[in-house]
């Protein structure tokens, strides 16, 4: 079978349903890349912006997810603009309130959101950091990462776990997404299946307090 984007379609889906329809594989190809771009010699200095790291992560994930293909900011949905009309929807269940409030830093949440943040995010073109998938088709949607360096801004930070429930839910069906919090010392993540958290795929650890 051939798509009529001139895609091998049928070998694409069996080389997918083999492994990344499972989030537990998709987050280990994950880890190892991650566990790559930290071993990188020389290390990246600490200043270094986001973007930067987020290249280079992307070329570790390209590595380990071929045949799928690696983008970054890529805001197509087949043939349209990639969105989700209806993120500025998108609640926090009861337990998701509980723990991101938890591990995150505090921001009111209160529906609807104020209107900077509206503006930014209902029905406006959206560019993920990171996606694994093949273009053109919504198929092999595997994995989508929100990446903010530590001490990022809290709006920010919802905004892109919001994102990341819209991305796991069956419109775009990802199959994980992942917020990361890029620190060199120690990156954390939160994980999301299904358009919920998941904390069994989330390392999180919380900071020591200071005597």
């Amino acid at each position: 079978m051939v798509s009529r984007y001139n895609y091998p379609v049928a070998y694409f889906r069996d080389e997918f349903e083999l492994e990344y329809r499972q989030p537990e594989i998709v987050l280990g190809r994950f880890r190892e890349a991650l566990a790559l771009f930290r071993s990188e010699i020389p290390p990246f200095d600490p200043k270094t912006g986001e973007r930067a790291l987020v290249f280079r992560l992307g070329l570790h994930l390209h590595t380990l997810f071929r045949p799928m293909i690696v983008d970054s900011e890529y805001d197509r949905n087949i043939r349209d603009n990639k969105r989700i009309r209806e993120l500025f929807e998108i609640r926090f269940t009861d337990f998701e309130n509980q723990q991101i409030g938890q591990i995150l830093p505090k921001v009111p949440n209160s529906y609807p959101a104020p209107p900077s943040t509206r503006r930014s995010i209902k029905g406006d073109r959206i560019y993920p950091d990171l996606i694994v998938h093949h273009r053109r088709y919504n198929d092999n949607n595997v994995l989508v990462v929100e990446v903010k360096k530590s001490k990022g801004n809290p709006i920010a930070i919802h905004k892109d776990i919001q994102k990341l429930k819209g991305f796991t839910q069956p419109d775009y069906g990802y199959v994980l997404g992942i917020f990361l919090e890029l620190s060199l010392i120690e990156p954390r993540w939160l994980a999301f299946t299904e358009g919920e958290l998941n904390l069994d795929l989330s390392y999180w650890p919380r900071p020591v307090p200071k005597a």
